[in-house]
């Protein structure tokens, strides 16, 4: 059997997520309902495997919650794993549980089935302007929508609530 993942920030960079999970089949881009998305998480261990010139150094991750709007739309992807691939990924996003939601195809907006969503709740943290990590993340999970497409990217930026001015620095955008 296998598992159907929803992956909305560095889960959406597939050199990252191959590092984790290998095994990871049928990558594609969708949307969840009813939830927010924003950096909230403060990950004290971060970079651990990949982007090594910032391992250990914390910095503020991407978390989604859940909303009463259903109406509300957050972008990432989705992905299968097999069930017993499952805890090295629980052990990677160990600062957040698992919800149970539906996942829609981001074109067509056809349900896809079941999948699983990495929510904290625990807004612990704030996203640090001046950490070489924290741009680093915001560089990886931005660059991972862009493979998406322009349309895709444009839904990342605008469902991100971003802690950010994006007209800043808007050379690094394009």
């Amino acid at each position: 059997m296998s598992k159907l993942i929803f992956g909305y920030g560095s889960l959406m960079n597939r050199e990252s997520l191959l590092s984790t999970v290998p095994t990871a089949t049928d990558i594609r881009p969708a949307i969840v309902k009813g939830f927010t998305r924003d950096f909230s998480v403060w990950d004290e261990e971060g970079w651990v495997s990949t982007n090594l010139d910032v391992s250990g150094k914390p910095f503020c991750a991407l978390d989604i919650h859940i909303t009463d709007d259903a109406t509300l739309l957050v972008n990432g992807i989705v992905f299968a794993i097999p069930d017993e691939d499952l805890p090295k990924l629980l052990a990677r996003e160990h600062d957040y549980t698992t919800i149970r939601t539906t996942a829609y195809d981001f074109v067509t907006r056809q349900i896809i089935g079941e999948t699983l969503v990495f929510s904290s709740g625990k807004n612990n943290g704030k996203y640090d302007k001046d950490s070489l990590a924290q741009q680093r993340y915001w560089d990886v999970c931005s660059a991972a929508a862009r493979e998406y497409g322009d349309d895709f990217y444009q839904m990342f930026i605008d469902t991100t609530r971003l802690p950010f001015d994006l007209n800043v620095g808007k050379e690094k955008l394009k």
